[in-house]
């Protein structure tokens, strides 16, 4: 039954330098804390593009897209809500990859971000 448990905190994201879809870099935290995502519930999901393990990143972006699927049907709730799905591959996953992964993954009206770290160094 929704709400009859409770969730343990996870703890922070931590903080690194990041390139979104469009080559501007940025950072994680300013995507989660400020630059319009203040409000906002942020679902964060990291993946390398390449992984095939289906209980791994296509899991992940599986349930991302269900979530993307709901806010396409509410649009008060969708902004309310920012996705964000980062690689741990920023050698493979550039920004062009990115953008190419997400293309047929975001909706009209979603916020939904694809990024990847500016270096190895920055991912972990």
């Amino acid at each position: 039954m929704p709400g009859s448990y409770r969730l343990p905190s996870l703890g922070e994201a931590a903080d690194g330098e990041v390139i979104d879809s469009e080559g501007q870099r940025t950072r994680l935290h300013r995507l989660i804390q400020d630059d319009g995502a203040r409000g906002r519930a942020v679902v964060l999901s990291f993946i390398y593009s390449t992984c095939s393990d289906v209980n791994g990143c296509p899991l992940a972006t599986g349930v991302l897209h269900k979530i993307k699927h709901r806010l396409d049907k509410d649009a008060a709730l969708a902004g309310r809500i920012r996705l964000l799905t980062v690689s741990f591959n920023p050698t493979h996953d550039t920004p062009e990859r990115m953008k190419a992964y997400g293309a047929s993954l975001q909706g009209q009206g979603i916020d939904w971000q694809f990024l990847t770290p500016v270096s190895e160094a920055e991912s972990q």
